[in-house]
């Protein structure tokens, strides 16, 4: 498959040549004019026969432009649709990057909201312990709202970090 870059230059080549076949093909009718004048020309003896053959030489050329000239303008909207197709197959592998890289750190992400829930859990547990033999929790509720991750479900209902059930 041809890249964006290749199919734009491919267009551009179309582009220029279709340029050039509509000029041939707008100067039909002048073409034609000059063979109705060479004709009466050479037989008024004014010019020669190689002049006329010249004339509808260049008659034929405008004549042959018009086939060329359809076949141009499909080329250049297959192009235009290979361009876009381009694009969104481009834009596609883009998102899916995007997707694989999002999914890859997002399961990075939950691995160690587990280990960090683990780890919270077992601070929770010494706490309780302490609290139970002492009677003082080793943090204040202040020092465990600051410094001990705030994790969603019955620990803590306002925390928005993932405990990795879901």
């Amino acid at each position: 498959m041809k890249t964006v870059e290749q199919l734009e230059q491919d267009l551009a080549i179309l582009q220029t040549a279709l340029k050039d076949t509509q000029a041939i093909v707008n100067e039909r009718g002048t073409r034609s004019y000059v063979v109705q004048s060479m004709t009466s020309r050479v037989v008024l003896g004014n010019a020669t026969k190689q002049d006329l053959i010249a004339a509808q030489a260049a008659l034929e050329e405008c004549v042959e432009a018009l086939p060329r000239l359809a076949a141009l303008q499909t080329s250049i909207a297959t192009v235009v649709e290979q361009i876009a197709f381009a694009k969104g197959r481009e834009r596609k592998q883009s998102c899916d990057q995007i997707k694989d890289e999002h999914a890859s750190l997002y399961a990075d992400y939950k691995a160690a909201s587990k280990a960090l829930l683990a780890q919270f859990r077992q601070l929770q547990h010494l706490n309780n312990c302490y609290v139970g033999l002492t009677g003082r929790p080793l943090h204040g509720g202040h020092e465990i709202e600051i410094n001990l991750p705030a994790v969603t479900g019955p620990l803590c209902a306002r925390s928005n970090i993932s405990t990795g059930q879901e």
